[in-house]
């Protein structure tokens, strides 16, 4: 009697298939909880110089590869001649309170407006032999004034059109004498250094290299768990400080200086970019350039020698192994701190700096409010001393965009309760209404 082979066969090709479909899915699951795995090995396992140097490193690939998206994007911009034209529009809400200064000011009532709208246009053409500046002046949608000015840098004359004031067009005669290269000064130089502009990819490696190098530097680190806040944003995170001593910014230089040595893709480069801006020896601009990086060290190393104290770096880690603050704390005593805080939507931030010394003095940037699709809404306060003087309410504001110099969304900017006391001084002794001052400004800014 013949064995049935087509049924083992369909069996054991159900088995296989079926352990291949559990390796895949293992293989996925392994490949988007592969980070998560070695960061809860890391933070359990790993000294604390040791977890340091990896947040560090996982914090800076972040980093670089988030500004080199922003960098990427504004080269494409640039190397098209894109970056050479921009429209900007600002929109100004009035209300009683400018009105009332106006008058007060000037001894003129001030016009029946709710709204001033000012918008820029800036053009140049890719090889800059034109550039020309538009603006124009609304008042409740309605244009008040409005100019044009261009110049040409080949025939050396500059013209400008000024309905309001003028019927013809006004031509201005340039010195002809004067070469013209000088004429079109910066925009013709970054021409020269357009195409010499690494490529995303490469500036990426370059930075991560040398930011990589002085991470591993760093040896005396020790941890704790901490609290800390900004904006209505709390947690409690793990804090990792680590000391720079002199030992530290020399093991740093050297190990900077040494790779210098034999970077020779960065040493290209850097002399391409050196004669692209006008210099007539790359060698010895780049010499300098290496002079100047020593230094920098050296005098970090000084002034550490100087205050007979170290500096310390404290960073906030997150479960994840996210950096979401932190802190230097320099030997002179002075003190620059900075937060991003995160729990849903909620965001909070903080940039702060701190003198210490005769003169002790602390101004912040601290912001709360909500972060949906890239848009930030909420309150941003400026402080000295602890006290808020300025207000900023800003919605629906466009982070991206921001990072590209391209802002976009309403602001409110309104003077806090510690100014508006000093104002009303003013307004009591000099009649000036100054008290609950609010400007609405409307941004957008297209390439």
């Amino acid at each position: 009697m013949k064995k049935d082979k087509s049924g083992s066969k369909k069996k054991k090709g159900w088995i296989i298939g079926s352990v291949a479909a559990v390796l895949v899915i293992v293989a996925v699951v392994l490949v988007f909880a592969a980070p998560k795995i070695v960061n809860a090995a890391m933070r359990k396992f790993a000294s604390p110089e040791e977890y340091y140097r990896f947040v560090e490193k996982k914090s800076a690939k972040k980093t670089i590869s988030l500004l080199g998206e922003a960098y990427e994007s504004i080269l494409e911009q640039y190397k098209k001649g894109e970056y050479l034209q921009e429209e900007t529009e600002l929109s100004l809400a009035v209300d009683d309170g400018l009105r009332t200064m106006f008058s007060v000011l000037t001894d003129l009532e001030f016009p029946v407006v709710d709204t001033i709208d000012i918008s820029l246009n800036s053009l140049m053409d890719g090889e800059v032999t034109k550039a020309k500046l538009a603006a124009e002046v609304s008042a409740n949608g309605e244009p008040l004034l409005e100019g044009t000015m261009w110049c040409d840098f080949l025939r050396d004359r500059l013209y400008a059109e000024l309905p309001f004031l003028l019927e013809e067009t006004v031509e201005f005669e340039q010195d002809t004498e004067q070469p013209v290269a000088e004429i079109q000064g910066t925009p013709f130089q970054l021409l020269k250094l357009r195409d010499e502009l690494p490529k995303k990819k490469q500036a990426e490696k370059i930075v991560k290299r040398y930011v990589e190098l002085i991470v591993d530097c760093v040896e005396q680190v020790v941890s704790e768990q901490s609290e800390i806040r900004a904006g209505n944003v709390k947690g409690e995170y793990l804090s990792l400080v680590a000391t720079m001593d002199e030992k530290t910014v020399e093991a740093m230089k050297n190990a900077v200086l040494k790779e210098l040595q034999g970077d020779k893709e960065l040493e290209q480069l850097m002399k391409r970019l050196f004669l692209a801006a006008g210099s007539i020896d790359d060698e010895a601009a780049y010499e300098e350039f290496l002079t100047a990086v020593e230094t920098s060290f050296d005098n970090f190393a000084e002034n550490i020698k100087k205050s007979e104290n170290d500096v310390t770096m404290t960073v906030w880690v997150d479960k994840s192994g996210a950096i979401v603050a932190r802190e230097f704390l320099f030997g002179d005593g002075n003190t620059l701190f900075c937060a991003f805080l995160t729990e849903d939507e909620e965001v909070g931030f903080e940039l702060s700096g701190e003198t210490d010394g005769a003169l002790n003095i602390k101004l912040s940037l601290e912001g709360e409010g909500t972060l949906k699709k890239g848009e930030f809404s909420g309150e941003i306060k400026v402080k000295t001393m602890g006290l808020s003087v300025v207000r900023m309410e800003l919605r629906e504001f466009d982070l991206k965009e921001l990072l590209m110099g391209r802002p976009k969304g309403t602001m409110e900017i309104t003077t806090a309760a510690t100014l508006n006391r000093v104002f009303k001084t003013l307004e009591e002794e000099k009649g000036l209404p100054l008290t609950n001052l609010k400007m609405i400004l409307e941004l957008k800014t297209d390439k």
